[in-house]
């Protein structure tokens, strides 16, 4: 439309080109302000001048000035002044921006409706088009009201929060109200001193600024229109950044504790006095400084790093997403630069779920206490006992038996593993253990390992229908190794333990599955047993919550 239809043909040199492609009937068209070299273009054609008041036929303005003109359409080039470097000095930044959709910063939301997805909210783009679709609503919310918000991870001034109404004019209409709360550390609280622009909520944006406060999380709790439900293309969380300075962060020791660099470096032309770096953990963790956290100066060109132990506090549990840290600089005594997350993963200690709430080597015959549940009518229930050291499940023909404990979880931060015993060794296509939680035939939550293939993956079954849940990984389990699952509220993951560690396998979400109490009445840590024909063993299960 701009280098085609009107024509503006950006060119190397101090000058622009405008030869518009509009057919000859037309009578007037206007391309305004358009960013050019750090100048402003504007371009018009008014056939008999009536239109804009500026005279007949095409003219360029460069800023504001009248720069060329030509009676009828046509080629029309207008000198522009030198290129002006624009000012990066100072820009703001926007913490809740993530588009690697991974990570922190994180959205959440109570409610999403299916065709959208939350991390569309934080993904830096403000699209109103139908496609591409970029955007979260509530349609269809069961809820009087829904909210969406950005987790930090991580302890955060904020003073400047945005987001960008959506408004298709049917089922999704600019809210009635909102309200605007931040997370204390045990509870949400609504963001004192605000001032709201426009005062009433509207499509498009809606701006909220107040005294800058500190927290991990906000949240914008958004109340229905009448008839219809709320969208927003894009929540914001500004703050001040310096644009011509950089801070990068990585992880250069994984575990307990880690080890994390921060690199602060001057892209300016002007030295950089009074740098320091300063980092920001979850709750509950500390960071040790290694070395100088500050100088003096950093010149152009230069670059300053800082680095820090970092250790969770006792009986943190591993997460699918890992934990963030992130670092802050400020310079000249007040200007801040932008800031840098890294993420330090948690290795995995079984221990760090301190309630043990199954757990069972199988000395004895405990077969009274699980239930042994047949999920396809196509493969027998495996005849089972125990006692020994092992729970055995035994065929002559195909056969798959998901097996129920006695104790179900009774936290959204649980863990359930299996001690691998023995494997059926046929070489048939299904020489199989699973392990996770169980709550009848159609409705369990595991992740598997084929034996046969040397291959995990995840099989997430709700009331007879899979999740999507895609992807395998390379193992190999022997006797004696450990096979687990872990749950973090609304995602699992599975690890092995061979060579004396624990493995990450895979991560899938499963939405409100095992997420609250009354989700994970019934479930039962368990396990499962599948082969073509043979034996399959295990040596333990073991279940504990957080």
């Amino acid at each position: 439309m701009i280098s085609g239809l009107i024509g503006l043909r950006p060119q190397a040199d101090g000058k622009v080109v405008v030869n518009p492609l509009a057919p000859a009937e037309w009578d007037h068209f206007a391309l305004e302000n358009v960013p050019y070299h750090g100048h402003n273009v504007t371009v018009l054609w008014d056939r008999d001048g009536t239109r804009y008041g500026q005279g007949k036929g095409l003219r360029v303005y460069v800023n504001g000035r009248l720069a060329a003109a030509r009676s009828a359409l046509g080629e029309l080039t207008a000198r522009v002044p030198a290129a002006v470097a624009p000012d990066r000095s100072s820009r703001p930044g926007n913490d809740a921006a993530n588009p690697y959709r991974t990570g922190y910063p994180k959205p959440f939301a109570s409610y999403t409706n299916g065709i959208d997805n939350v991390w569309d909210a934080v993904d830096g783009r403000i699209f109103y088009d139908d496609i591409p679709h970029s955007r979260w609503t509530n349609y269809r919310s069961p809820n009087p009201e829904d909210h969406l918000g950005v987790d930090f991870g991580v302890p955060t001034q904020v003073s400047d929060v945005r987001f960008y109404a959506y408004d298709d004019g049917g089922g999704v209409r600019a809210p009635a109200s909102y309200r605007l709360e931040f997370w204390d550390g045990s509870a949400w609280r609504e963001v004192p001193d605000q001032a709201r622009t426009p005062r009433e909520p509207g499509a498009a944006l809606n701006r909220i600024t107040f005294p800058a406060l500190t927290t991990t999380r906000i949240r914008l709790v958004f109340g229905n229109p009448p008839g219809a439900y709320v969208g927003v293309t894009e929540l914001q969380a500004w703050s001040p950044a310096a644009g011509d300075t950089r801070l990068d962060a990585a992880v250069t020791e994984q575990g307990v504790p880690a080890v994390v660099i921060a690199a602060f470096t001057n892209d300016g032309r002007k030295p950089a006095t009074h740098v320091k770096v300063a980092p920001a953990v979850p709750p509950g963790w500390s960071a040790e400084p290694l070395g100088h956290t500050e100088t003096p100066v950093v010149r152009p060109g230069g670059r300053f790093a800082v680095r820090w132990r970092v250790t969770p506090p006792p009986g943190t549990s591993p997460r699918p997403d890992a934990y963030p840290v992130r670092a802050f600089a400020t310079y000249d005594r007040s200007a801040r630069a932008a800031s840098a997350y890294a993420h330090v993963e948690v290795p995995l200690d079984p221990a760090s779920y301190a309630k043990v709430e199954a757990q069972d080597t199988f000395t004895a015959d405990t077969s009274a206490g699980y239930t042994v549940h047949q999920p396809f009518d196509g493969e027998a229930k495996p005849a089972t006992t125990a006692g020994g050291g092992r729970f055995a499940g035994t065929g002559t023909q195909p056969f798959f038996g998901l097996v129920a404990g006695p104790a179900g979880p009774s936290s959204a931060e649980a863990i359930s593993v299996v001690t691998v015993g023995s494997f059926a060794g046929t070489g048939s296509p299904e020489d199989s253990v699973f392990v996770g939680w169980v709550k009848d035939r159609d409705t369990y939550v595991t992740a598997w390992y084929n034996n046969t293939r040397k291959q995990s993956g995840i099989n997430v079954r709700v009331g007879g229908r899979f999740l999507d849940t895609p992807g395998d990984a390379p193992l190999t389990l022997a006797p004696g190794d450990r096979f687990a699952l872990v749950l973090s509220g609304d995602t699992i993951t599975s690890f092995a333990h061979t060579g004396g560690r624990w493995h990450r396998l895979r991560t899938a979400g499963i939405g409100a599955t095992l997420a609250t109490p009354q989700a994970r009445e019934g479930f039962r840590y368990g396990f499962g047993l599948r082969a073509t024909s043979g034996t399959i063993t295990i040596a333990g299960l073991e279940g504990r919550a957080a």
